[in-house]
């Protein structure tokens, strides 16, 4: 009973939330839908890709870093922002840690499709 309840209030939650983003113009297959509470959207949000490195790398209590994926734990998800102002700011916190002369290059795709290449030196 308690089992076919928490299936039933999970099965009605998501398809109010189906519901809501047809309402609101979703259509399988066009354009990505609206942001709906209780949907599971995630891959409808468009949201900015950045693979940040640093050249020489920086070296943190002996762990040399030289793209931002080095800063997760082995065999986890790289870490994700959602605007390319949050990869900046993670790349200048970096450079808090860089030896002179440290170039910090961002290769982004944002969520339109764009490809975005920009860099900049450690001061």
């Amino acid at each position: 009973m308690y089992v076919a309840g928490l299936l039933a209030v999970l099965v009605l939650a998501q398809t109010a939330a189906l519901a809501t983003q047809v309402a609101r113009g979703y259509r399988p297959f066009g354009d990505a839908p609206g942001r709906v509470p209780l949907s599971w959207d995630m891959f409808a949000t468009n949201i900015t890709r950045c693979d940040v490195h640093w050249d020489p790398p920086l070296v943190n209590q002996g762990h040399v870093i030289a793209r931002l994926s080095d800063t997760g734990m082995p065999f986890e998800w790289d870490p994700v922002y959602d605007t390319l102002a949050d990869y900046v700011m993670a790349a200048r916190i970096g450079c808090s840690r860089a030896p002179g002369g440290t170039t910090v290059t961002l290769l982004c795709f944002t969520g339109s499709g764009e490809t975005l290449h920009d860099a900049f030196d450690c001061r």
